[in-house]
């Protein structure tokens, strides 16, 4: 194997300016292959292989080995077969071409202001417009025109001009025809899906169909999925022209037993509140639970409940605070049970803390202040800091909150230790005393155990834990 006679082109200038080779393939066999120069400015510059037909009668383009009649490749490049005439021009914006870029997207690309065509059978099947919208041939319910991979039967079609139809094993399922009709397993063409008139499915829109939709006259629009005319679930939407101005536009849900309608379900029209028990919902959900003790909400887990919402059994209060907050929760009136919980309650916050009178002359003391209040020496804590805060009957305007037990940022003056006690002194702040150095009447006195340390002589605030001494 390797390469036999050629021929080559070249002139006073360029040795090797091309050339058609013939290659020894073994077994007599003998392919050809052609190079051609590149422009580069250089005479010395050898020829480079273009295009190879091999022993088989395959051509190939950027190839030694081809693959078929007709093997492209663009090496390290997009691969590009470009295909043009006099009538569209041969410049770079005109043709057809055909293409696979390194990234492996290929491409059908018509660069004219034209459909492109794909036919079988010496037929056309379907086309792209120049737009970009796809059209092809109508099918039938049994040979849809667009269907499942496997599953020729089963697809869309177009039974008649300004017609759609679905199809499931051959046989029409859904069709919407050109006066916007829409029949599901039914040619019944008598009822249409908008709301002015009855809507059945399997042709019986009569009041015992498995779903309906109709109108009364009056502006209501009704649903219902049922298995006789008494019973199941009904929703209707009140239009805006119902005669009780109170349910115009609102949308409801109702359960039906023996021609009894029992409202489940109201989206206010209006507010777009949905009330669950109620048909005047006065928040985003509003759920009316009536009888006592039983559930409003539940979630669960596998049927295992993680999150209750009840009425309470022994009568409920909102005697809550009215002040600004994410959520608010009343008691049962039996209990005085709010909450509930079988684990921990957490919360960032670091201390337990209640609000008390403030009646002093004086500004409020600033959080971390020691101040004596009521002949006791204490710490005042801050909304910010605290997990739990008492005693929330208090106008916050004439209280101030005070640290029960926790940890809080607390005002020392000097360098402190971790496990000094805090001794208040009479400025707001508290000075640091070694636990095994202090006196008895300092250690009756100290608020709390410092847990923190500092080098800094001045006031600062350091982590205390209240209580703990």
């Amino acid at each position: 194997a390797g390469a036999g006679p050629y021929i080559q082109f070249k002139n006073s200038a360029v040795t090797d300016g091309g050339k058609i080779s013939s290659i020894d393939t073994n077994s007599y066999g003998m392919a050809l292959a052609f190079n051609t120069k590149i422009g580069d400015g250089s005479a010395g510059t050898p020829s480079e292989e273009r295009m190879r037909i091999d022993n088989n009668g395959y051509v190939g383009i950027g190839t030694t080995v081809p693959r078929g009649q007709l093997h492209v490749s663009g090496g390290a490049s997009s691969s590009i077969m470009r295909v043009t005439n006099n009538g569209v021009g041969n410049a770079a914006t005109d043709g057809f071409e055909f293409s696979i870029d390194t990234a492996g997207n290929s491409y059908l690309w018509n660069y004219e202001n034209g459909p492109l065509l794909f036919g079988t059978n010496d037929l056309a099947r379907m086309r792209i417009l120049a737009n970009g919208q796809i059209t092809a041939g109508s099918g039938t319910a049994a040979v849809p025109t667009f269907s499942i991979f496997g599953d020729t039967d089963t697809g869309l079609y177009s039974s008649a001009a300004g017609s759609f139809g679905i199809s499931t094993n051959g046989t029409k399922a859904i069709e919407a025809n050109g006066s916007q009709y829409v029949t599901i397993g039914t040619d019944n063409w008598g009822n249409k899906t908008g709301l002015s008139n009855d809507v059945g499915l399997a042709g019986n829109p009569s009041g015992t169909g498995m779903l309906e939709m109709y109108t009364d006259g009056t502006g209501n629009y009704w649903g219902r999925t049922d298995d006789s005319a008494n019973k199941g679930y009904r929703w209707t939407w009140y239009g805006s022209t119902h005669g009780t101005s109170a349910l115009q536009n609102d949308l409801t849900l109702d359960f039906n037993t023996g021609g009894a309608a029992n409202r489940v379900l109201t989206v206010d029209g209006v507010s777009r509140y949905v009330g669950i028990g109620t048909t005047t919902p006065v928040a985003r959900l509003d759920v009316n639970q009536v009888s006592a003790g039983s559930m409003a909400i539940q979630a669960t887990n596998n049927g295992t409940s993680f999150f209750k919402v009840l009425n309470p059994a022994g009568g409920a209060t909102n005697s809550w605070n009215a002040a600004n907050a994410v959520m608010y929760v009343g008691r049962d009136t039996g209990t005085s049970r709010s909450i509930n919980a079988a684990g921990s309650i957490n919360a960032t916050g670091a201390d337990f803390a209640e609000w008390v009178p403030w009646t002093s002359a004086s500004p409020k003391p600033e959080a971390g202040s020691l101040i004596k209040y009521k002949k006791t020496w204490v710490v005042v804590s801050s909304k910010e800091t605290a997990a739990f805060i008492g005693n929330d009957t208090q106008d916050e305007a004439n209280s101030i909150l005070i640290a029960f037990v926790g940890q809080v940022p607390v005002k020392v003056k000097g360098p402190v230790k971790e496990g000094d006690l805090i001794i208040p002194m009479k400025d707001g702040y508290g000075i640091a005393v070694d636990a095994d150095e202090a006196t008895f009447a300092q250690y009756k006195k100290a608020v709390g155990t410092a847990w923190e340390a500092s080098t800094i002589i001045g006031v600062k605030k350091v982590k205390v834990a209240v209580g703990i001494k």
